[in-house]
């Protein structure tokens, strides 16, 4: 029989996404010898100009300050070295930069 590989999602959520954010947490899975199988966008686009975007629905707090947050959710398949050493690796982002990663096991 053949044996498929582990599965996990992680999900970044931040308030403005750079590609330094992604760099450091595929970077993280690139050498916990996982494949990124897929990336989707959880959140609506946002816009450069810094004004919402169209059909945006974006909360607006006192002031005409716009609440936005960014969403990523990575499919990724294999074996990690270590799953908790992962973790705490991930965590320690969200120490050092303005972004919250969970991960979980996609057992189902």
């Amino acid at each position: 029989a053949e044996q498929t590989k582990p599965r996990f999602t992680v999900t970044l959520l931040t308030r403005r996404l750079h590609a330094q954010y992604l760099a450091i947490v595929t970077k993280i899975l690139f050498e916990n010898n996982l494949n990124i199988d897929s990336i989707s966008r959880l959140s609506g686009r946002m816009s450069l100009r810094g004004a919402q975007a169209p059909g945006s629905s974006a909360a607006t707090s006192g002031g005409g300050y716009t609440k936005s947050r960014s969403a990523l959710q990575f499919e990724v398949s294999g074996k990690p070295r270590n799953v908790d050493q992962m973790r705490e690796e991930l965590f320690k982002v969200s120490l050092s930069q303005p972004v919250d990663i969970a991960i979980q096991e996609d057992d189902l």
